[in-house]
């Protein structure tokens, strides 16, 4: 497995950089329903711009007052996306039959889509909250309280969940394999696991 993932991860790596640029205007469809949903008074559209997602907002009223009605936030979707090739190597080099290969990387991917999406939403959220202009959270009691939720759903939508959901999706989709991987290796045996069966979900 190891040698496969030598050989995998600069090659599905080098893939994502060059091919995500044309999967940007996917990644902005998908956001827009979630940004007018989360900011429906501020958030105006999303757009592809090259490489980059850039939102659109609605100022607060003292940025109006001085003359900027909309500002536009660029976003990288290499900051937060790079759980997809690492997720992709780590299936293709585990064992598995043809159809649970494509039925788990389906799934996996739909999964780490969404989880993209998440991650802008804490970088937006963080950026309105400490931005002179934007809409800032008034979700509990007092601003500080305001601030430290907003710092921690940044962290783990920033930090965390980019690092922490492809390994766990792994692990997940793919525990029968892992399982009888681990199994002869906690009881010294050498050799490596069976194929499972191609009926199995």
């Amino acid at each position: 497995m190891l040698g496969q993932l030598l050989v995998l991860l600069p090659a599905f790596f080098f893939a994502w950089y060059e091919t995500l640029v044309w999967l940007v205007p996917l990644l902005a469809g998908l956001l827009d329903p979630l940004l007018q949903l989360c900011w429906p008074a501020t958030f105006v559209k999303v757009q592809a711009a090259g490489s980059k997602v850039v939102v659109i907002v609605r100022l607060a009223a003292e940025a109006v007052s001085a003359g900027q009605a909309h500002k536009g936030v660029v976003l990288n979707p290499f900051t937060y996306s790079y759980g997809i090739p690492l997720f992709a190597a780590l299936a293709i080099a585990s064992t598995a039959s043809s159809r649970q290969h494509l039925v788990r990387l389906l799934v996996g991917l739909g999964v780490l889509a969404a989880g993209v999406c998440l991650s802008i939403l804490a970088s937006l959220l963080f950026m309105f909250q400490f931005d002179a202009g934007f809409e800032r959270l008034q979700l509990l009691g007092s601003a500080p309280a305001n601030d430290t939720l907003v710092r921690y759903l940044h962290f783990l939508g920033f930090q965390i969940l980019p690092r922490v959901l492809p390994i766990a999706l792994w692990i997940l989709l793919y525990r029968d394999w892992l399982g009888q991987l681990i199994r002869p290796a906690a009881n010294g045996e050498v050799g490596s696991p069976t194929i499972p069966p191609a009926s199995a979900a």
